[in-house]
């Protein structure tokens, strides 16, 4: 992908898009400029490609700017994250596999029917199990 084709596929800040006159009005959901449509199309400026090579590389960065709820009284707005998930995100942009152990409904996006492979560390064998059976394992195992 050449330079050129990189800038047409930039992350959109908040700010730039609502100053920034889409090609299309209706790329907005609703008309809300803080609300762009996932297909909306932008032209974009060379701060906007330095932006998305810094979320490229720095997930914290992206999400302490990027990740946004929809709020209904105030409409889109970013989220702060607490010491713990700034370690989750690096943990998991430097590592291929990460488990963690955390709460439940903690934001997490893995049902307790999602299927797993675990290793027997005596045998060797590799096994698929359903997440929810993994823990009822562990749970047994806990003095």
């Amino acid at each position: 992908m050449s330079e050129d084709d990189a800038t047409k596929l930039e992350l959109v800040n908040a700010d730039d898009v609502i100053n920034n006159v889409p090609i299309n009005e209706r790329d907005f959901y609703r008309g809300d400029k803080k609300l762009p449509k996932e297909n909306a199309q932008f032209n974009f400026t060379p701060a906007m490609v330095k932006e998305l090579k810094k979320c490229r590389d720095n997930i914290v960065h992206f999400a302490e700017n990027h990740f946004t709820i929809v709020n209904l009284d105030r409409g889109k707005e970013t989220i702060e994250l607490y010491p713990a998930q700034k370690r989750v995100l690096k943990s998991l942009q430097n590592n291929r596999f990460v488990v963690l152990l955390s709460s439940r409904q903690a934001g997490k996006c893995l049902r307790s029917d999602s299927e797993i492979k675990i290793r027997n560390k005596k045998t060797g064998e590799i096994e698929c199990v359903k997440l929810k059976s993994f823990v009822d394992l562990l749970s047994l195992r806990q003095p």
